[in-house]
């Protein structure tokens, strides 16, 4: 997931730094394009890996931990 980010990523980087201005703020855009960018993928991957499975019809793989509690039935009072 992360290395196609890059491959969108990076090019619109390079097109940040090659606008007209002073090197520090043309190297700050791109970077904090890039930085932004990365961490937000990091930080999601796994509800768009989620999203991308449940969109072609297939189910996610369950995480690892304790079960999930079922809500009591009503008609069991």
């Amino acid at each position: 997931m992360m290395a196609r980010h890059l491959v969108v990523i990076l090019p619109i980087c390079a097109a940040f730094a090659l606008l007209p201005g002073g090197w520090a703020i043309r190297l700050g855009t791109a970077g904090l394009l890039f930085l932004g960018g990365v961490f937000t993928v990091a930080t999601s991957t796994d509800q768009l890996r989620t999203a991308r499975l449940r969109q072609h019809g297939l189910l996610p793989p369950q995480r690892p931990g304790p079960p999930t509690p079922t809500p009591p039935d009503p008609g069991d009072r």
